[in-house]
């Protein structure tokens, strides 16, 4: 990437990810979520500066945004930070966005605290409740999505939200 320029593409997001040796064992599964995503049109991009950019998921349905997760992309040192110059992290987790849902799935709902069942029980994964420490924003690592049963059990999760939300 040119670090001249003022944002990531998610062409360069991409490369840098199957370029890092610590991070290219995901590519593919944020690709088949990001896909995913996009075949429903909830995805967006959203480059923020040279050092960070995220993969987000939001429905509009009668003027009122819908949340449902995110991917934080990628976070790259400046070159002048003293101890990481260059040094890139990759997307890590999939951030459920809990804090922003609106009805039927809002912040503490019932309907919510099903769903966090659903994705623990499916995910194998443990969830803290909206008023614990990391609940409103719960990152479910990628290394469980590579599970092509789990990415499945999401995305049917995912679907149901998008029905539920439109239904409404």
């Amino acid at each position: 990437m040119d670090v001249a320029k003022e944002k990531w593409t998610e062409e360069e997001f991409f490369e840098q990810l199957r370029s890092d040796p610590r991070n290219r064992k995901y590519a593919d599964v944020v690709e088949k979520i990001l896909r995913f995503a996009e075949d429903r049109g909830i995805r967006e991009w959203q480059p923020r500066g040279v050092t960070f950019a995220v993969f987000t998921t939001k429905l509009r349905h009668k003027g009122v945004l819908h949340p449902f997760f995110s991917i934080a992309a990628m976070t790259r040192f400046p070159k002048n930070h003293s101890s990481r110059a260059g040094e890139v992290w990759g997307a890590n987790g999939v951030e459920m966005q809990f804090q922003h849902m609106k009805p039927p799935f809002t912040l503490g709902s019932e309907r919510q605290q099903q769903l966090r069942e659903q994705l623990e029980a499916k995910l194998g994964v443990c969830i803290p409740t909206h008023n614990q420490q990391g609940g409103q924003r719960p990152n479910i690592p990628l290394v469980k999505f590579q599970n092509a049963q789990a990415l499945q059990d999401f995305f049917d999760l995912i679907d149901y939200m998008i029905s539920e939300v439109k239904s409404t």
